[in-house]
């Protein structure tokens, strides 16, 4: 009994993860095409501005099906505390996706917002930029 109460006063105990850590979460989910974790680190009311518009999180869903992640690297990750609910992540992922059967490898410039809800954070906004 002493050993089930232990376990459970750390996992109570355990800090909550940061944006900066769900984000590497979301980074992860995407390569491993994980419908139900992407979902559960995202907001409903999720809003993506790419090069081809808009997305809500159906389309960011969607995209799954289109584009695999071959390999990728996080570089210059920052986190800037807005207020107490809300963080922006700023990032350069050197990626190499396959779109269709075509690889491509590229450099691209990454904005998240995260907002903490209910104790829990998600992602609400997120935006991409290729690199020259």
């Amino acid at each position: 009994m002493r050993i089930i109460l232990a376990a459970t006063l750390l996992i109570a105990a355990a800090p909550a993860p940061t944006p900066t850590q769900l984000e590497l979460d979301v980074w992860k989910a995407f390569q491993a095409k994980q419908v139900a974790e992407i979902k559960s680190l995202f907001s409903p009311d999720f809003v993506g501005l790419y090069s081809d518009g808009t997305h809500n999180l159906a389309r960011e869903l969607q995209s799954l099906n289109e584009v695999t992640i071959e390999d990728y690297k996080l570089t210059l990750m920052r986190s800037r505390t807005l207020d107490a609910d809300d963080a922006l992540l700023t990032y350069g992922a050197d990626v190499r996706l396959l779109a269709g059967k075509k690889l491509i490898s590229e450099r691209i410039w990454m904005a998240s917002l995260w907002h903490r809800e209910g104790g829990r954070w998600l992602c609400v906004y997120h935006s991409e930029i290729k690199a020259k």
